[in-house]
């Protein structure tokens, strides 16, 4: 295909008449004694199509001011034929390389999941979007408080956020953990949930002497959320479908929310994700300056567990300073009152 054509070189401010001759690869510009001056190994586009005796131009992506004005719209359309041939070829390619490298990615991830699955939980955990992990847990906290009051005192919720941030910040990470505390004077307890979230039990609060031994507590808690532990439980118990669906339909699909809350308080964790737990905790506490007594009164260890706190213990520099005063302490002991008063008077009330 060699026909004449009108050629700006991105210099000269003259166009010169020009012979083309277009591959599957680029152009080649020569003169009318067939010497070529130039070839441009790029993807070609149309700028103006020709129209009312007005020239189409085509113009090259590597090169922005080179210009070709081409009058013959036989030979435009013909360029613009085998520009479309080189798109459609460079897309077949690309799509036959997309899924090839598809097919061999899930191979190795079935791989994985046979081979090691709680490994599989974890690295999928470690490398999902924090906002995936926050939606996760905005999801299930929204179903999991509806059984439960919420102790919204808020001079008691200053200090017990004042404590947890104490915490976080010697963990050394740039997290924001939310914490609440459910009116449960029954349970003696605290769970970590997906999107850096912390829920106590009142119960807890009110058999803690000392906020040492609710910062023990929270302290192991918030190792699990700074590992994703609660995360990488609901993937290896529900799978990654299940996840995705969550995800992606929200709260339209409540069952599946109200089963993922249920199940962050039914998640049992392993000795390796305890141990983590264990030692970001010791970590934490050592370098706050509260006691370790604590953190091992709160807690119901194996004998492995408490040799190797121990060991962990003889690592760590200790500090000698409060998060919290004795005053906020007992603002955190206060905090459900409220609503325990509140529920008595109902009771008095109804009887």
């Amino acid at each position: 295909m060699n026909k004449i054509a009108k050629f700006y070189d991105g210099e000269l401010s003259t166009a010169i008449p020009v012979q083309i001759d277009h591959d599957m690869h680029g152009v080649f510009i020569k003169d009318l004694d067939w010497k070529t001056l130039a070839y441009y190994p790029c993807h070609l586009v149309v700028i103006e199509m020709p129209a009312d005796s007005l020239p189409g131009v085509i113009g090259c992506m590597t090169a922005p001011d080179v210009r070709l004005l081409i009058e013959d719209s036989d030979l435009f359309s013909q360029i613009q034929s085998k520009m479309k041939k080189k798109v459609k070829s460079s897309h077949v390619l690309f799509s036959w390389i997309t899924l090839m490298l598809l097919a061999v990615a899930t191979i190795i991830f079935v791989i994985l999941i046979v081979k090691f699955p709680y490994n599989y939980s974890r690295l999928i955990a470690e490398s999902i979007p924090q906002s995936w992990d926050d939606t996760l847990g905005e999801y299930a906290a929204k179903a999991v408080t509806k059984d439960y009051v919420t102790c919204n005192n808020s001079s008691g919720q200053k200090a017990l956020e004042k404590l947890m941030k104490g915490l976080v910040d010697a963990s050394g990470k740039s997290i924001s953990v939310t914490i609440k505390v459910f009116d449960d004077d029954s349970t003696m307890n605290a769970f970590a949930m997906s999107g850096n979230q912390i829920f106590v039990f009142s119960g807890l609060i009110k058999e803690s002497q000392d906020y040492e031994e609710l910062a023990g507590v929270l302290a192991h808690e918030l190792g699990h959320v700074l590992k994703r532990h609660p995360t990488e439980g609901v993937i290896h118990a529900l799978g990654l479908t299940l996840l995705f669906k969550l995800i992606s339909s929200g709260s339209g699909q409540i069952d599946y929310v109200l089963n993922v809350s249920n199940l962050y308080l039914s998640l049992h964790y392993s000795r390796a994700h305890e141990t983590e737990a264990d030692d970001i905790a010791i970590h934490i506490l050592t370098k706050t300056g509260v006691g370790v007594e604590g953190f091992l009164s709160t807690h119901p260890l194996t004998e492995d567990r408490i040799n190797h706190i121990k060991e962990k213990l003889l690592e760590q520099s200790f500090f000698n300073k409060r998060i919290i005063t004795k005053t906020e302490w007992a603002q955190i002991k206060a905090m459900c009152s409220v609503v325990s008063g509140n529920k008595e008077r109902a009771k008095e009330k109804g009887s």
